[in-house]
């Protein structure tokens, strides 16, 4: 396929990658630069795919060249300057209109005639706030989520992963690498049916890394480094620290002299800053901050000295569940839990896969309908969800599609839901069934209950794909030499986590996540350490995914389950004599934390007095009986 790129600068990323994807024939032309003869007709023709950025239709010469192609895609720029509202095309111009970017702080000290250490000294968090350049980072995410909409559905998603990376511009009109890659592919996607690889900007030398980068930015990974010596910037092919730029902006100031003409708007923005800073407050002596945290901060007041059952961490959390709020959950074997009481509360508790019509109750039970909001099984693993929402769309079609087993055959995915198919093919048809209310769920659903359980587990050496419980433990007839065990960190967990949220963002733009952390240690692990500490790390990286994410997306929430069950506060009552299984009073005090927090209270909701008491009677010891998969490796 031969490809004609033309737009700013961005295309050039968009070339780059469309080469490292394999793509042989791939010209591109920035605006700026392409001659005449490139936008001929005999040479436009001789291409099978047009990519331009949208604003060609602004340039007569392009739109004229360009327009009514039926192999003509446009793809939105991408600018963004939330992170250098100082640089943006700042303050100053000469000879005739002509905008000189310099940075808006040094242009106002300058004209106020201030030395230049005094000058480096407003290039502080502070003197920025003083700016507005806090809004400026919310005005910046506003444009660029509504620049993107109308080209990528999930588009909020894709900011919260960029956001959650540290800064993703060089500059205003210079996004990293992997932004571009995310706004292209869906766009290719979407347009003209071409499916880029994942990832290609991992294995892509980034060409807009070679020009200007500001870090006068506002976003907390690097907000504190504005008073840093270290504090570099990137002019031109030069790293240069704040000092050296402000001694650069002064000069070129001064060779200007009277032919500058300053702007009102970053002159009135800059004047009142400057006049709030020398008449601030002297500094007060300081103070505890603690003293005015709220009670819930202490540890005292909120976990030791409350009875067990009082104590009620709160999480990154809100009402989000009402009455007629589809919740569907995932997850680990906790999972089960939530969803009964769930059910209890009078819930809507979203289940598109329904037992067949006439499957008696036990039976339905045995083959893990109502379990989980499909029929599933236990998915313990961030890849397993992920490749749940991929194999659904058919973008994931993993290389095993059934294991032999005596009486059979049983889905390697779902081992464990209490069926045995006769062939092949009736594993095949019944996962059809299965992944038609699987894209039901993810596309009607209003809330999302993933329990996250394990970091270890057993994957496919031929393609990665991820199993709920290791594969001997199924099926002795398999090839051992085709599965390996992985114990995924911090970074592969996040990532995956992170995927899927964009992807459901892709089909339901209204979703809403609340990650839990399943408290039940691991049964067995396989790792080089021993069943507790592999408890603790497992655990640990799962918490600490959730907490990042629930900070990072709007859309995700953290509900401390784990914290309840596993907090010193109740001396261990939680759990049964194994140490693993959860005590029904447990579960109590998860749920009741989860309805005084997560759910609404309307009139629909039942009354406190009327939801059901948690007790140890012998008919709510049957409900807690729940479906492990991880049961099978002790077989």
């Amino acid at each position: 396929m031969k490809v004609l790129l033309v737009g700013n600068c961005q295309v050039i990323s968009c070339a780059a990658l469309l080469r490292t994807a394999g793509f042989t024939d791939v010209t591109a032309h920035r605006f700026s630069q392409i001659n005449p003869e490139d936008l001929s007709p005999d040479r436009v023709k001789q291409y099978d795919l047009i990519v331009a950025h949208e604003t060609f239709r602004n340039r007569p010469t392009f739109a004229a060249a360009l327009a009514d192609k039926p192999n003509l895609i446009t793809i939105p720029p991408l600018f963004f300057n939330g992170f250098t509202p100082d640089d943006e095309l700042g303050g100053v111009t000469f000879n005739s209109g002509t905008v000189i970017e310099l940075s808006r702080i040094a242009v106002g000290a300058f004209r106020h005639n201030l030395s230049r250490d005094e000058a480096a000294a407003l290039y502080s968090p502070k003197f920025c706030d003083l700016m507005g350049y806090p809004q400026a980072l919310e005005r910046a995410k506003n444009n660029i989520i509504r620049t993107l909409t109308p080209y990528i559905p999930e588009v909020e998603q894709l900011y919260a992963k960029w956001y959650a990376q540290g800064p993703f511009f060089y500059t205003g009109n210079h996004p990293k690498l992997f932004v571009v890659e995310d706004m292209f592919r869906n766009v290719l996607k979407i347009k003209a049916g071409i499916v880029l690889q994942e990832n290609l900007s991992s294995f892509c030398p980034d060409p807009l890394q070679d020009y200007a980068a500001s870090p006068q930015m506002n976003h907390p990974n690097v907000r504190n480094a504005l008073t840093s010596p270290n504090h570099l910037r990137k002019l031109g092919s030069k790293l240069i620290s704040c000092v050296d730029f402000v001694d650069f902006c002064y000069s070129r100031l001064s060779k200007l002299g009277d032919t500058v003409t300053y702007s009102e708007a970053s002159n009135a923005q800059f004047d009142s800053a400057l006049f709030r800073w020398k008449n601030r407050a002297p500094l007060e002596k300081a103070r505890n901050p603690y003293r005015s945290q709220p009670t819930r901060a202490f540890w005292k007041e909120s976990v030791a000295r409350p009875a067990p059952h009082e104590v009620h961490p709160i999480g990154d959390t809100k009402a989000i569940i009402w009455p007629e709020t589809r919740v569907a959950t995932a997850g680990s074997c906790f999972a089960q839990h939530v969803a009964r009481a769930m059910i209890a509360d009078g819930l809507d508790y979203y289940v598109p896969e329904k037992a067949p019509s006439g499957m008696p109750e036990d039976i339905a039970t045995e083959r893990g309908y109502g379990l989980f909001s499909a029929r599933f099984g236990n998915i313990y693993s961030s890849r397993q969800l992920l490749q749940l929402i991929k194999r659904a769309y058919g973008e994931f079609v993993p290389f095993d599609t059934a294991w032999p087993v005596k009486e059979g055959f049983v889905d390697p995915f779902r081992p464990n839901i209490g069926q045995v198919f006769e062939s092949l093919e009736a594993v095949e048809a019944e996962r059809a069934t299965h992944m038609a209310c699987v894209r039901e769920m993810f596309e009607n659903l209003d809330v999302f209950v993933f329990t996250m359980g394990l970091t270890e587990g057993w994957v496919d050496r031929r393609d990665g794909a991820a199993f709920p419980v290791a594969p001997g433990a199924v099926s002795d007839q398999i090839d051992s030499k085709h599965y390996e065990f992985v114990n995924s960190g911090y970074t592969a967990v996040s990532a995956e986590m992170t995927e899927f949220l964009v992807r459901l963002g892709r089909v339901n733009k209204n979703a809403r996540v609340v990650l839990t952390v399943s408290p039940v240690p691991l049964i067995a692990t396989y790792s080089d350490t021993d069943a507790l500490t592999a408890t603790t790390y497992s655990k640990s990286v799962l918490r600490s995914v959730a907490g990042d994410l629930a900070q990072n997306f709007p859309n995700v929430f953290y509900f401390p389950s784990y914290e309840i069950i596993t907090g010193s506060f109740n001396r261990g009552a939680y759990y049964e004599a194994d140490l693993r299984s959860i005590r029904p009073e447990g579960v109590a005090h998860v749920m009741e934390v989860f309805r005084a927090v997560l759910v609404g209270r309307t009139e629909q909701i039942r009354t406190e007095e009327h939801l059901p008491q948690f007790g140890v009677d012998a008919e709510y010891q049957r409900q807690l009986d729940v479906v492990c998969d991880e049961e099978m490796l002790l077989r």
